[in-house]
């Protein structure tokens, strides 16, 4: 795979977001936005589902992506609008858009951030060494709460609910780009085997081309979610590297086939000494 393409360079993405909405092109992307920041990650602690607001900062943020890369847009160049049910993710997607009351938003509880359980609002820094080792391990369950296994089977999940084929499961012969208001951690297990391995800054943007054939193990990927629906968020007990064993790799290399490419990832300039 090719480096990733990361800058703070606001005309290139414009013009990047320009040459996949062109109408005569055929193809399917997604734009995935991170959530701007919020008042739980402002103060240090863990916030997964917990639904906190965005902070004055995240504000500035969203108000940025609104006027500096979405005014160059109309809403309806765009194929779908999906956004997680977290309220941080409802404001940054609603700032970004301008209040557009034509949007038609599609809700997905699995566009959610992870579920961290009994740590859920901890401060991070006021966590033992071992806790927060076990913070990004790829195999952990938190107590009460998700593995970023779960999190994949999140990923996957909103993938099978996506209409881009037609009645006959061919892929659609047009051009397709949807936006996703979502969060880090998310992103992060939906772009893990392409190089995406920590979490990308909040107002992130990154452009995503996905594979034109993604029907093709899709009877298989069925049966394997199907399967893992009476494990996702299991008791703590019955989740064990066996459990982990069996599924990511089936996780991992169907996401893989699914995104062909990371076409461009945008991380915010600093607006620290900018006024709202």
């Amino acid at each position: 795979m090719n480096k990733l393409n990361i800058s703070s360079n606001t005309k290139e993405l414009i013009n990047i977001t320009k040459n996949i909405l062109d109408p005569s092109k055929f193809g399917k992307k997604l734009i995935f936005i991170r959530s701007c920041e919020n008042m739980g990650s402002l103060s240090g602690c863990l916030t997964g589902w917990l639904d906190a607001k965005l902070s004055d900062y995240g504000r500035k943020q969203a108000k940025y992506l609104s006027i500096e890369y979405f005014a160059n847009f109309h809403s309806k160049q765009f194929s779908n609008f999906y956004l997680s049910d977290l309220i941080r993710a409802k404001e940054t997607a609603e700032m970004c858009m301008g209040y557009d009351t034509d949007i038609k938003y599609q809700t997905l509880p699995e566009l959610r951030e992870i579920n961290f359980g009994d740590k859920e609002g901890y401060f991070y820094d006021g966590l033992p060494k071992e806790e927060k080792e076990k913070l990004n391990k790829i195999n952990n369950k938190f107590l009460s709460g998700e593995s970023w296994l779960d999190v994949k089977y999140r990923c996957i999940k909103f993938l099978s609910t996506m209409s881009y084929f037609d009645e006959k499961t061919a892929f659609n012969k047009k051009n397709n780009v949807d936006l996703v208001f979502t969060h880090g951690g998310f992103i992060t297990s939906f772009l893990y085997t392409k190089s995406i391995k920590s979490l990308p800054p909040n107002g992130s943007v990154i452009i995503v081309s996905l594979s034109d054939n993604l029907e093709q193990d899709k009877g298989k990927i069925k049966s394997l979610l199907n399967e893992f629906s009476k494990l996702y968020n299991c008791t703590d007990e019955s989740y064990n590297d066996v459990l982990f064993n069996k599924y990511n790799p089936c996780f991992e290399e169907y996401l893989d086939k699914c995104v062909k490419d990371i076409e461009f990832v945008y991380n915010l300039p600093d607006m620290t000494e900018e006024l709202l």
